[in-house]
């Protein structure tokens, strides 16, 4: 996952795969972070509501 300008790039592997995409987002503070599939997977699964902020304490993901 990566923040940048104005958008939120999501990017997964696997074994003969991998996949990007680029979602339209409010950046405050641009960046990146690996989130286990299992983690992103429940934040989008939670709520159908195109609201989210995540965060990071420099080495958790909030």
């Amino acid at each position: 996952m990566r923040a940048a300008g104005d958008a939120l790039e999501l990017s997964a592997t696997g074994r003969s795969m991998s996949i990007t995409r680029d979602i339209t987002a409010t950046v405050t503070e641009e960046g990146s972070v690996t989130v286990p599939a299992r983690i992103l997977g429940d934040l989008l699964a939670r709520g159908s509501s195109p609201l989210a902020t995540l965060g990071s304490d420099g080495l958790n993901l909030e």
